[in-house]
């Protein structure tokens, strides 16, 4: 209908964006407030909490990626079609992903291609996730990262779960509203997972522990 309004989705993942970043800068400044840096970690937990912040920082950038995928799927309405999980009308990569050209086009105007891309970024999320929950159950790790990365492979896992329902039901107004404020649960968790695992001066810390380690 010629007469309905519709947002760019270009302009409605930018303005996603933007207001994950306000939202972000906010929330850490929140999170430094109530938990202050510890002043040091004992040898071997900085040894893991280092190793962690490996994965944790790669992980939060998929996180966000994934969420801004998401805007171009809703911008595009793209959940009202292909209704189907795992297989998109029978197909695990649909034929008409490459269907316009210049090929980049694909991945920002092409229904077919912003869903599935959307729904390899929430199962290599969630993957991700679990993987650092395995790995983290080996390292010697602060409390709090502990309770965070519980939590984080819990909102991922619901917010995977959820998403799938949404695509399954043609997105109805509530189940797309649910999924939206899903992903910025996962969000604002991986955030706090970052902060548990912050130090005060990364490089410092990585001189502490070499010369501890002598």
């Amino acid at each position: 209908d010629d007469n309905i309004v519709r947002v760019s989705p270009y302009r409605l993942a930018s303005h996603l964006l933007g207001a994950f970043t306000i939202y972000a800068g906010i929330l850490w400044t929140g999170f430094g407030v109530m938990q202050r840096v510890p002043p040091e970690l004992p040898t071997q937990q900085l040894m893991d909490v280092i190793r962690l912040r490996r994965m944790a920082h790669p992980l939060a950038a998929l996180i966000s990626i994934t969420a801004v995928s998401g805007a171009f799927v809703a911008g595009m309405k793209a959940g009202h079609h292909y209704n189907s999980f795992p297989l998109m009308d029978g197909q695990f990569f649909p034929d008409s992903y490459w269907e316009m050209t210049p090929w980049y086009r694909n991945m920002f105007e092409n229904i077919a291609a912003v869903q599935f891309d959307h729904r390899v970024l929430a199962i290599s999320t969630v993957t991700g996730v679990a993987g650092m929950a395995l790995y983290a159950r080996g390292l010697s790790l602060p409390a709090n990262t502990q309770a965070a990365i519980r939590l984080l492979l819990l909102a991922s896992t619901a917010q995977v779960g959820l998403g799938i329902t949404t695509l399954l039901y043609a997105v109805p107004v509530s189940l797309g509203a649910a999924h939206q404020a899903g992903a910025l649960t996962v969000f604002t968790v991986a955030l706090y997972t970052l902060h548990t695992v912050r130090l005060r001066n990364p490089a410092l810390a990585w001189r502490a522990l070499a010369q501890r380690v002598k």
